[in-house]
């Protein structure tokens, strides 16, 4: 089993099968911990590809990365621009400690993270990789073990960290990485310390669910089957599913107002969904974000998208 451990709950043996491989080449070491304070690198690859680098303890910082337009995962300019311009930023830290920070999957449109394109870039930069999974347990992966083992690079990544609000359905999260970091966390980390103790009950709850996560594998075949049913009823219907991979499915309706009207008019016909407006998205590109579950029935997910497709019509989207 790999030495990497989970900062401190109680279910840390049941949470680790997401980090059963090897420690990643690059190990952590308390001292460059100490220096990843004075300069990380956050890295944010979806469409719009920006990089950010933080100097200090986050006084001073500048943009150097670039907005490079609404590049999707078919573009072939996609991986090109990706490298372009976070080769670009990481090759000005040369002699620093670097730290790249991505998401496994985009909260917002459900697309997932290049992790292989990403871990060539921290390979050849000699940069530091850490994955937020918060979207990716439970749902990708061998028994939803997430992102990195969806890609077999759980390896690659220095540090994982994950919610249990998710797929879990509890709440808190975890870290998860070399012990001397998490040392280094449980010391340094302003969140942690500020943090309250998660209620017993929230941890049995999670405990709970780690079990049917490994034992019943039928939950996450059953979310990948609903999955393909809504998406392509979606796509029949008109509406514009963007880059998703994922169980989290979005439909691009346009204008603000138009996604509050359409979340209005399906919640009238007993359809609730979530409403993603601008800054959280790009203005004009509102959209109605639909997050499936492994125990919706196909009958339920039929019914849910002939009034979408009805609603849809009747708004002008579609």
């Amino acid at each position: 089993m790999s030495d990497k451990v989970l900062v401190r709950y109680d279910v840390k043996g049941k949470v680790a099968f997401i980090t059963l491989d090897d420690p990643p080449a690059n190990t952590y070491t308390h001292e460059m911990m100490r220096q990843l304070d004075d300069a990380i690198v956050t890295a944010r690859f979806d469409r719009d590809v920006e990089v950010i680098v933080l100097h200090g303890h986050g006084e001073k910082f500048f943009s150097a990365g670039a907005n490079i337009g609404m590049l999707n995962e078919a573009d072939p300019e996609w991986k090109y621009c990706f490298c372009l311009h976070a080769n670009e930023t990481l090759n000005r830290l040369e002699h620093t400690p670097k730290l790249v920070i991505v998401d496994g999957v985009f909260s917002m449109e459900g697309d997932i993270a290049k992790l292989p394109e990403i871990v060539q870039l921290c390979e050849k930069h000699d940069a530091f990789l850490m994955v937020d999974d918060a979207h990716g347990v439970g749902v990708l992966g061998d028994h939803g073990r997430g992102t990195c083992q969806h890609f077999g690079l759980t390896d690659k990544a220095g540090l994982i960290m994950g919610t249990f609000s998710k797929s879990l359905a509890s709440v808190g999260g975890f870290v998860a990485g070399d012990e001397d970091v998490m040392h280094y966390i449980q010391h340094h980390s302003r969140a942690l310390m500020f943090s309250a103790s998660m209620p017993p009950a929230s941890v049995a709850s999670v405990s709970a669910a780690v079990d049917v996560m490994l034992e019943e594998s039928w939950r996450h075949e059953a979310l990948w089957r609903n999955n393909d049913i809504m998406r392509k009823r979606l796509k029949d219907a008109g509406f514009n599913t963007g880059p998703s991979e994922t169980p989290i499915i979005p439909a691009v309706v346009g204008e603000d107002m138009a996604a509050f009207k359409m979340c209005s008019r399906l919640a009238e016909e007993g359809v609730f969904v979530n409403p993603v407006i601008s800054p959280a998205v790009e203005k004009g590109n509102a959209l109605i974000r639909l997050s499936l579950m492994a125990t919706h029935t196909e009958d339920e997910i039929h019914k849910a998208m002939d009034i979408m497709a009805r609603v849809g019509k009747e708004l002008g989207i579609v």
